[in-house]
């Protein structure tokens, strides 16, 4: 199952490590 779509609605991935860019 790909509920990469309907899990962003209910939780947005966590931004970018600054120190990791």
């Amino acid at each position: 199952m790909s509920d990469h779509k309907t899990t962003n609605l209910h939780a947005p991935p966590p931004p970018p490590p600054l120190g990791s860019v």
